[in-house]
Formats: C-alpha cells, structure tokens, sequence
C-alpha cells in the first residue's frame, strides 16, 4: 500500500514539473486563500482560544455596573458592597490604572504603566509573586499603602534581575515603596501592567464617591457557580443598592462576563468570526478556481486515461491517482501559504486595533500548523474529488477515439460542471464584496462624524505630579500656570492648556450630581456627569465650539466664584427647555481645596465632544476651572502654528519641563490626529481586512470566469471555424460566447445575494449608522460583479470572433 501510494506521489509530482505553468497557477492560487486563512486563524487562535496565563483562567471574570444597558466602571462605594454582600464569587478585586514614575539611582526618570489594586487582587488571578509575598493585610489599609510588586519583565531590564531588591527601597513619584515581591514572567494585568502597588479607600472616599465610577472589578467564580448564577447574585445586590441609594444608583445595575469577553470585546470577537469566515470563502473559491483547473487539464489527458485503462488500470486507480496530484498540489499551496502568512500575520499585527494588542505577540505555533495541515487535507480533497471522479468517467478509449480524443470533459454534462463551478464563485464573491462594501460605507460615515473637536496640528502628552514634592493643590495649580505660560513661548506653539481627559482617548470619571440649583436632585436616570478639570483656552486649542456665555479665565482661581462650563447634553438633561447659564450644580464628591464639593455657577455652554468613541453619543460633561479644584494629573495640549509636524517640538517641550522639574517626565507623548485615527482603529482593522480579501475573491472570480470561456472557445475552435466558414459574423460569435457565461453569472449572482442578505446580520454590531440590507450596497455589489464577470468572458469570446476559418479547420 505505502510502495503504491509513493508511486503515485513521484508519477504525480514527474506530472507536475513537466507542466510548470500549470502547477504554479495552482500553488499561487492555493497559497493565498490557505496564507489568508493561517493569518487569521492565527488572531484567532490567540484572542479567542489559546488558554490565558491564569490557572483556571475561564473562572476570572470581569464585573461591571449597568446603566442604560451599557458596561461602566465601579464606584468605591458600590465595590465594597459588592464585594461584601455577593455570594458567588470567592473574591473581588478593585483596579486603579494609575502611572508612576520611577526615579532614583541616578537613572532617568521612568514612567511606567502602573496599577493600584484592592487586597485578594493576585489570589483573584490565581498568581503569586515568583519572589517575595503578596500584600499583607496591613498593607492594604487606607494610609499603609507603600508597597510595591515588580513585573519580572521591568525587574530583569530596570534592576538587572537583582535578588537582593527584595525589601528595598525604590522611589515611585518621589515617594518610597518597599519592593515586596516579583511576579512570575509573562503576568502582567491589566495588559501592560509593569507595578502594583496596593488600592485602599477612606472613610470619607467611601460616604462621598458612590457616583465616582473609575474602579475596574475583576472577580473569581466559586466552584460549581457559572457567570449566568455570579450576574444575578450582583444584579440582586444592584437592585437593593438602588432602593438604598435612589440618588446614585436609581435604575443602575451590575452584571460578570468570561475575562476573555472582556479583554477582546464584543466587536472585537464579532469582526474575527467574520474574518475567519471571509478567509474560508476565499479558500473556496480557490478550490472551485483549482477544481476547474483540473477539469480542464484532464480534458486534456483524455486520450492518456483512455490508454491507461486499456492497459489495466482500474477506475479506483485513476482516482486515487487524481487525488494523490491533487493532494500534491494542495501540500506545495499550503507549504507556499505559510510562508506568505508569516508576511500577512507581520501586516496584521501593525493594524490591529488596542483590544487585540493585549493578546501579545502573533506567532505560527504548533495549533496553527494543525489547522493548515487540516486545511491543506480538506482543500486537496475538496478540489480534487470532482475532477479525479470525472477524469475517470473519461478514460473510455472507445469514446475517446470515436470523439476524435475529446473527452466527456468537453460535453454539454462538462459544461455543466465547470459553469456550476464559476457560479458557485461568483456567489461567495458577492457575499465577500457586501461585506466589505456594508463596512467600506459605515467606516466613510463614521470618519465624516464630527468629533466636536479640531484633532489637526495638536500634540499632546500626560504628566503625573509626584505627591510628595507637590503635596498641596496650590503648588499642582501654580506649577502647571507656569508650565503652560513657558510653553507658550515656544516658537511654532500659538496655544498651550490642559485636560484631565483628552477626547477620544477613552478616559472616564463620572460624578453623580448632588444638588441643582441648591436643590437636591430628585432621582433620575441620568448617569453622572463626566467631569473634565480644564485650564483657561483650553476650548480654543482643541477646536471646541463655544455656544453661549464664556470661557474659563485666569481669574477664576482659588478664593474667586466657582466657575462651570457644561456641554450642550448635560444642559439639556440638567437643565431641559432653559438655558443654563446662572444656574448652579452641585456634584456629590469632595476633592479639591479645602474638600469643597466640586461644581459651581454655569458660566457657558460648549459643544458636544466624542469623548468615549465616534460612534457613541456624546456624553453629559462638566468642566471645572483646575486652578479651583487642581489635580497632578492632566494632559497638556499644544496647537501649533500652520503645516509644522506637532511632534516635532517633543524635544523643546521636554526641555521646558525638566527646567521646572528635572524629574518629571513626559508620557503617551502623541498627536492629537493619532488618537483620533486610534479610537477608529478597529472598524478600520475589519474593513481593510475584509476589503483586501474581497479583492482577492473579485480577481480569482475574474480569473475563473476568464479560464472557462477560454477553455470553451479552446475546445470548440473547430465548430466556431465551420460556423464563420458558413457566414456567422464575429458578432455573432461573441453574442452566442458571453450568453452562455451570462447563465452561470445570473445564477451565481442571485444566489450570491441572497446569501448576502442572509448572512449580513453578524455584521450588525459593526455598523455605523447603516443597515446591514443597505439596497444601494447591493445594486452596487451585484453590478460590479456582473461587469467584472462578463468582461473576463468578453477577452476570449472576442479572440473566437477573430479565428480564421480555414486554419481552424485544417488544424482541426
């Protein structure tokens, strides 16, 4: 059986070196539809099935308090409860993403991604620190907090993998931390963590911070509990929470989903599946491009098969040898397919979006390899078995010979086949070219949103002022007024302010309101407010229009009348059917000089801005004069003069703050058009992706169109000869030619949209503002297609209306 089957390897592959041109049609063709599927099957495989670096990783689950049916971050106030009161999870752990820079040793300050999380954080993970402990339970007590946990990562490169680091110091924003453990390699979370150090809450946090939500909660099911049971167990504590605090928490709920879910995303997942599924269709139109390939070459070895048979071969035998060259040629796709994976994965991974960052690197490993195996086993037989089983029906030397060595291959029952074969193209190439076209249009109505903001010729950067040398907020306020004039005065700036969040970056802090007008609010709906601490202009150097009444001043400074600005949602959901400016609002937190309530008179109105993403609506925002409530930490903005490249004054700004503190160093240094290309950074992922393998299915259509009718008009030169012999025009000729390929077009074309429209609701959730059964899409689609089709079936109808009668004939 072995001695057989390499016989037939070697006859197959002595087959394919004499026809050169034909084999590399088929490797090429094979390549890139199993090269596309290897790619994505490989972001596939490590966002959505390669196990997370977590013992029992499919038990850590993501917590999230619910309002208006969307996911939000936690407040203090609520954590301890539900921490307190759940039933279902054995524990619940809080996370702070907080920066920190490093300092010391004489090295250059360092900022590092950081985090500051709740105690029971690492047994939450089911990690412990490869070195050291984890916090001890005084260290996680409001004001005991000066412990820090290292990422082996940031340990090896920054400390030279020291074994004496433990219990020593280091200075973390100028302020001491002991260094009590160094976590395994590879756990870092959140993603990119490098440090923890411990998150503890104050009395006065907890009473005053039920409607600040900042707090990302990550928990561990109990054994026998699955997270349908741990959502209802916190939905039924959200629901006691919104009797006992009406204000707060009306209407507010709370629910868990898998780790995994949330580190991906719904859309993100949802835009994979569709890939994966686009890749497929695109090996199976390279299946049917190659199957009619075959066909075409056993048409041509008819009298070769013929000859076979009369020598003994049995029909088993000719079609195990068909596969076995079948086989052959899917091997040397797959083998060039990976190859050309590794430059399509290396593509991929400079357009992925954030949520896919977090998964790490993308690498071909031993389950991608099974999966190409398993694709190049199923496309080899799927390609191979129609024409092996029609070669062999051929292999009739009687018939052969009667039919002058043409085959049934060149029948109307050959037709047939190789025309049910183009339209089985075109269809999945209508449903790939509607998808990309659905998310082509939704993408162009997504960038032409306007973001309420100018995002050109801004460059932007966060600074984190270490509490130990800028304990009081009047230093925070005076050192960023000085900051901001010196930048100022840089050549090429025309304005300088700051934000505590800058647009589109993805940044929330939201405070319930407390009082209206003096008034206490009665309880609504209504989320609190997003709250942005703002410096004087800063409105002007990002482009947001002014509506009514003014801007922040310099004199609304400490000692002066609480100045507030509003955005045209929270005046209408604060103050509906009255223009606000005059009225006061109260927020229910205290932070700031001397724990005033933040809030104040309304002093103007300004435009919506897309703070959380393009495609959400824009968010209820109050903005606070920061020279009345300083924070240490903002993000500075620079509108700079005409055509010049904001990132270009990097190096003149980094001057200016080391010369007020040579410690502090800038982070996340980027333009203000890169944040806003970021945050459309995935639908732009799915369309390119799904565009350029669309692409592909249109050319390999084409092509297939084009080999058939050129197959066809091959075969039956003769009668074309006898027919132009007899008077038939050449028009004639090409009408008779492109009628027969409009069958298979029409055919393929209608079922090819109606898969579409079946198919088109998975692309729901990546919409904007388009229905997945968009009309125009479709006429356009099913247009397109038919002309590519037809005018691959016009080349070789028009060389047949060029034949000449007499050479035909004689060659014939």
């Amino acid at each position: 059986m072995m001695d057989t089957l390499l016989q037939d390897v070697r006859y197959a592959l002595r087959q394919l070196r004499h026809h050169p041109g034909f084999t590399a049609a088929v490797v090429l063709t094979l390549a890139l539809g199993i090269g596309a599927n290897d790619s994505i099957f490989t972001v596939v495989d490590a966002a959505l099935l390669r196990p997370l670096p977590y013992p029992h990783a499919e038990r850590v689950v993501r917590a999230f308090e619910v309002i208006d049916h969307d996911r939000w971050s936690a407040s203090p106030s609520d954590f301890v409860d539900l921490r307190a009161q759940n039933r279902t999870l054995s524990g619940l752990a809080a996370i702070d993403a907080y920066p920190r820079t490093l300092t010391g040793s004489g090295l250059e300050p360092l900022p590092l991604p950081a985090a500051r999380v709740s105690g029971g954080f690492f047994d939450v993970m089911g990690v412990a620190p490869a070195q050291g402990r984890p916090f001890a339970a005084s260290e996680t007590q409001y004001g005991q907090s000066q412990a820090v946990i290292l990422a082996d990562d940031l340990w090896r490169t920054r400390f030279g993998s020291r074994t004496d680091l433990l219990g020593q110091s280091i200075l973390l924003d100028g302020k001491s931390y002991l260094v009590v453990g160094v976590m395994p390699p590879g756990f870092s979370y959140p993603p990119g963590t490098e440090m923890w150090t411990p998150l503890a809450f104050s009395d006065s946090d907890l009473a005053t911070q039920r409607g600040a939500h900042y707090l990302d909660l990550v928990g561990r099911l109990k054994p026998g509990v699955d997270i349908s049971q741990a959502a209802a167990d916190l939905q039924n504590i959200a629901t006691r929470l919104a009797r006992e605090y009406p204000v707060t928490n009306k209407d507010q709920g709370a629910t868990v989903i898998a780790l995994r879910e949330a580190l991906v995303g719904k859309n993100v997942r949802t835009a994979l599946v569709v890939l994966l599924g686009a890749v497929g269709l695109v090996v199976l139109i390279a299946c049917a491009n190659v199957a009619n390939l075959l066909l075409a070459r056993a048409a041509g070895r008819s009298r070769e098969l013929a000859v076979r048979t009369a020598l003994g071969a049995r029909r088993p035998d000719l079609v195990r040898q068909a596969l076995t060259e079948a086989l052959v040629l899917a091997t040397l796709g797959g083998a060039v397919g990976v190859l050309l994976s590794t430059w399509i994965t290396g593509a991929i991974g400079t357009l992925r979006p954030a949520a896919l960052r977090s998964i790490g690197a993308l690498h071909l490993d031993g389950t991608v390899l099974a999966f190409t195996a398993g694709i190049v086993i199923g496309t080899g037989l799927l390609f191979g078995l129609a024409p092996a089983l029609q070669a062999s029906r051929a292999a009739d030397l009687h018939g052969t010979l009667q039919s002058g060595g043409r085959s049934q291959m060149t029948t109307r029952e050959g037709w047939r086949l190789r025309s049910g074969l183009i339209a089985v193209e075109l269809a999945l190439a209508v449903v790939l070219l509607t998808g990309a076209g659905l998310l082509l249009k939704s993408f162009a109505r997504l960038e032409r949103v306007d973001p309420g903001f100018n995002p050109a010729g801004v460059l932007t950067f966060q600074l984190s002022l270490p509490d130990p040398r800028y304990p009081k907020p009047e230093q925070a306020a005076l050192f960023y007024n000085q900051l901001l004039t010196q930048l100022q005065g840089l050549p090429g700036v025309e304005r300088a302010s700051a934000i505590s969040g800058l647009p589109l970056d993805d940044y929330g802090f939201s405070i319930s309101v407390h009082l209206l007008d003096g008034r206490p609010v009665e309880p609504r709906s209504m989320m609190g407010p997003q709250v942005r601490l703002v410096t004087p202009g800063l409105f002007r150097t990002l482009g947001i229009r002014l509506v009514r009444g003014r801007d922040f001043m310099g004199s609304d400074r400490a000692g002066a009348p609480l100045a507030v600005v509003v955005n045209e949602t929270a005046a209408r959901l604060l103050w509906p059917g009255t223009d606000p400016i005059g009225h006061t609002v109260e927020l229910g937190t205290r932070f700031g000089l001397g724990g005033a309530r933040a809030g104040g008179q309304v002093v103007g109105v300004v435009g919506d801005v897309r703070d959380a993403a393009l495609g959400a609506d824009p968010r209820p925002t109050v903005y606070l004069a920061h020279a009345q409530f300083p924070v240490s930490d903002l993000a500075v903005a620079l509108r700079v003069a005409g055509s010049l490249d904001p990132l270009s004054l990097t190096t003149a700004v980094r001057a200016e703050v080391r010369r007020l503190d040579p410690d502090l160093p800038l982070s996340q240094v980027r333009s203000l058009d890169h944040i806003a290309a970021a945050s459309v950074s995935q639908p732009r992922f799915a369309m390119l992706l799904l565009g350029s393998f669309a692409a592909v299915a249109l050319a390999l259509a084409a092509v297939g169109m084009y080999g058939v009718m050129a197959f066809v008009v091959g075969q039956r030169r003769h009668d074309i000869g006898i027919r132009m012999a007899l008077g038939a025009s050449g028009l004639t000729v090409v009408t008779e030619v492109v009628g027969r390929a409009a069958v298979p077009v029409a055919v393929g074309l209608g079922i090819g949209l109606a898969g579409a429209f079946a198919l088109s609701h998975t692309l729901s959730r990546l919409l904007y503002e388009i229905t997945p059964g968009d009309p125009l899409t479709y006429v356009g689609v099913g247009s397109l297609l038919a002309t590519v089709a037809l005018v691959a079936a016009c080349v070789p109808a028009l060389r047949a209306s060029r034949i000449d009668p007499v050479i035909a004939l004689r060659t014939e």
